[in-house]
């Protein structure tokens, strides 16, 4: 299962995606594969017994493509995904998703949730990289990621040296 997990990863931030209208209906089930790829790939200091909750703010079709990778299991629980619009409903999350429309929010998220181990990710824009754990970019039509190991640690996020090693940069 590792390996195939990391194969999949490995894949998403190589898979080239097109710059043109194929961007839209290709880019929320990549981030859908790195999102599961993250969480598998994260260990929590406790976790659910039953489900890992993934939160989605502001990306219907992140959401959509998230609801289809749910017969998956992470560690040997469920998926449950849902979408959220507040700082309290993202503290009962395991991995939360800031889209686009989701990003003037962050830095608010970041600071009710900092001491709640809560997978923060988001697209990179212009919001301050120590608010999210990790933070997608798209350049030359594939994806890469940043990882904030500062601001994995103070929520008591422990990422594999897997990941790590596949980052385009660690902090």
């Amino acid at each position: 299962m590792r390996f195939s997990a990391l194969f999949l990863l490995l894949l998403c931030c190589a898979a080239p995606l097109t710059q043109a209208q194929g961007v839209v209906s290709t880019a929320a089930p990549l981030q859908a594969v790195l999102l599961y790829n993250f969480a598998s790939y994260t260990e929590w200091p406790s976790l659910p017994e039953e489900k890992i909750k993934f939160c989605v703010m502001g990306s219907e079709a992140l959401l959509e493509s998230l609801n289809r990778l749910k017969n998956r299991t992470i560690k040997g629980r469920a998926m449950e995904v849902n979408a959220i619009n507040s700082a309290l409903q993202a503290g009962s999350c395991q991995v939360v998703f800031f889209g686009w429309d989701a990003h003037p929010r962050i830095h608010e998220i970041s600071q009710v949730t900092r001491s709640t181990p809560v997978l923060l990710v988001a697209e990179e824009n212009d919001f301050d990289p120590s608010d999210v754990v990790i933070s997608l970019r798209l350049e030359e039509g594939r994806y890469s990621f940043k990882i904030n190991q500062t601001g994995a640690r103070t929520r008591a996020l422990v990422l594999s040296s897997n990941l790590l090693k596949l980052a385009a940069q660690v902090n």
